[in-house]
């Protein structure tokens, strides 16, 4: 359950990384520039730019197209790194990634760990001033230790027998299990959503100057998540991120009131407007950053809580794997064959997108009631059924007459908040045989 727990902090993590241009690497004290992309911090990690550490450590860099591989050579030194994928190799040793290798901005990225894994460079991170500081053995340049997966192949890991059993946990146990973890992830993907439009409206008010239309989708997106934040139930796994989520609004609302005062006067494009702008908007990106922490805790602490009640895999016997992964099959099937038809692009009118998304909802809950999970899984249907209520959520907010193009894009943010936690609700619920139909993964 832990990852799709952290599905919605994976975009509260972005925030975070909004004004991480900041972000300065410097290799045996001399500062490395990048063309294209800065460092970013995504899910608690920095990534940097692979080809400015490896091209001032002396690699010769090619790209494979057709496999989205960037490789590194020096000596017989061979570094491999795939989009996306969760391991990189070092001389065709497995290296895991905690954040996978991606493409920013055209620049192909790696978590600071990884790649000191991969170059044998010394990583220390400078928090204060926002500095990864990497160095080396000038006398050992050359030699490469590398932590592989393939280190691990000696683990044994005991499987549970046949005789295991499990605490009875009653039916309302399980109602409020799923009560409880819909909310919370509710409460969480708003929460990313709605920070990360924040700030992506306040680059664009520093980058464009002034724009009316982006100024007006920061008051109102400001005023929609003071409304909204106020529906939330603060609960014990939600309750200091929600605090802090105010906090950020409370800076966002001196960003505003600074810019209504430029712009008052006419000095809104005058440089000691934009310097002040600039400092009040990475002044927010450390709330935003702080938030981030807060989430991530909270995450953690969730989790822990609800291993009393969730199942493990590496708990259930042989028979019990096979239980749920045929209940897990069915879901799949069912959402498949209901939601692979919704169309949810710009181009479909609202009426439809509506009347669409109610229909899967109230045939995916009509189906999913009568199949019998296992007795260990029962919490995973009751999951299952409220994400159909989140889908008729969905629903009602698009079957709303909504022109303003400001209210539009507010609007359409608060659905993709309700998409992550069904999606979230879903893959809980189906495993492996369900994949994200609305959200990118």
């Amino acid at each position: 359950m832990k990852k799709f727990i952290a599905l919605p902090l994976a975009i509260i993590m972005m925030c975070s990384s909004v004004f991480a241009g900041n972000i300065s690497v410097n290799l045996n004290g001399e500062n490395i520039e990048f063309s294209n992309q800065v460092p970013v911090i995504v899910e608690g990690r920095t990534l940097i730019p692979l080809r400015g550490v490896f091209e001032k450590l002396g690699y010769e860099i090619s790209w494979d197209n057709k496999t989205k591989t960037a490789n590194f050579t020096k000596g017989d030194i061979v570094v491999n790194v795939t989009v996306n994928a969760g391991t990189f190799k070092v001389n065709n040793s497995s290296v895991n990634l905690d954040v996978p290798a991606q493409i920013i901005n055209g620049s192909m990225m790696l978590p600071l760990r990884a790649v000191g894994e991969a170059t044998g460079l010394k990583v220390d991170w400078d928090n204060e001033n926002k500095v990864v500081n990497l160095s080396y053995n000038l006398d050992n340049v050359e030699s490469t230790t590398v932590k592989t997966t393939e280190t691990t192949t000696e683990t044994t890991t005991e499987k549970a027998t046949e005789t295991t059993t499990t605490a009875k946990i009653s039916e309302a146990d399980y109602k409020a299990y799923a009560e409880g973890y819909v909310n919370y992830t509710k409460s969480t993907a708003f929460i990313s959503s709605y920070s990360l439009l924040i700030m992506s409206i306040i680059v664009n008010i520093e980058q464009q100057g002034t724009e009316d239309v982006d100024f007006d989708a920061l008051i109102n997106a400001n005023n929609v998540c003071r409304s909204k934040v106020s529906q939330f139930t603060e609960i014990e796994s939600n309750n200091k991120s929600l605090d802090e989520f105010k906090k950020c609004l409370d800076e966002t609302d001196e960003l505003i009131n600074l810019y209504k005062r430029y712009q008052s006067t006419g000095t809104i494009n005058s440089y000691t407007a934009k310097q002040e702008i600039s400092k009040k908007g990475k002044a927010l990106s450390e709330k935003f950053s702080k938030l981030s922490d807060v989430m991530e805790t909270e995450a953690e602490t969730y989790f822990d809580y609800i291993q009393g009640i969730d199942w493990n895999e590496e708990d259930l016997t042989d028979k019990q794997v096979k239980e749920v992964r045929a209940y897990q099959k069915k879901i799949g099937g069912i959402l498949d064959k209901y939601l692979n038809n919704i169309n949810i692009s710009k181009d479909t009118k609202n009426s439809e997108v509506s009347t669409g998304i109610k229909r899967a909802s109230t045939s995916i809950r009509k189906e999913v009631a009568v199949i019998t999970p296992p007795d260990f899984a029962i919490g995973d249907k009751y999951i299952m059924l409220k994400g159909c209520d989140v889908l008729d959520e969905i629903a009602n907010i698009c079957s709303k007459n909504i022109n303003e193009p400001v209210d539009v894009f507010i609007s359409s943010v608060e659905v993709n908040s309700l998409l992550i936690t069904f999606e979230a609700c879903a893959k809980s619920c189906a495993g492996d045989y369900y994949v994200a139909k609305f959200i990118n993964n």
